[in-house]
């Protein structure tokens, strides 16, 4: 049984006026007809719990990207055991949420959508050098990747010296 409480409030401002009135409906209903009734009352909900579960996703492609930080360059590099170079890094992150990109920068700028620079959001594909270079945009102005010969998987902002390089992003699907 689920007892359903709806209260009416004054409104603010002109309406102070009119009397409070408060209205408790009990309502009883099977276990059947709760999720049909929660969507008529909040049809938004399955919108902002999907966007949730959206956010918590590329939350998680974040931590996964981080756990490689200090993994040595290596040209050609497709694993955390030999190395990443700066394709193979990205391509291994979405490989693990089973989202399949190619080991060429140029190929992974052509997939997904493009987001524009305000818009980047955790989890985004960020694009440098004439999209000669990609990293993993983790939030903040922040991006990881893996640099050039001789570095490690790292940090670095979109702010600096990658700011002129910058250009673009995507975003792609997950699942």
């Amino acid at each position: 049984m689920l007892v359903c409480v709806i209260a009416r409030v004054p409104l603010a401002g002109a309406a102070q006026h009119h009397r409070r009135t408060a209205t408790r409906i009990r309502v009883d209903l099977q276990r059947s007809n709760v999720h049909h009734l929660l969507r008529r009352v909040h049809p938004r909900s399955r919108a902002v719990r999907t966007r949730e579960r959206v956010a918590r996703e590329r939350a998680s492609i974040v931590r996964y990207a981080r756990r490689f930080l200090g993994v040595p360059y290596t040209w050609g590099g497709t694993s955390p055991a030999s190395g990443f170079d700066c394709s193979g890094f990205t391509r291994f992150v979405f490989a693990h949420f089973g989202v399949s990109l190619p080991h060429y920068t140029f190929a992974q700028f052509d997939r997904g959508r493009a987001v524009s620079r305000r818009s980047l959001r955790p989890g985004d594909l960020v694009f440098f050098d004439g999209a000669g270079h990609v990293g993993l945009y983790i939030g903040s102005g922040r991006f990881i990747h893996a640099p050039h010969t001789g570095s490690r998987v790292s940090v670095a902002r979109l702010a600096g010296s990658y700011s002129a390089s910058f250009d673009g992003a995507r975003r792609l699907a997950l699942g």
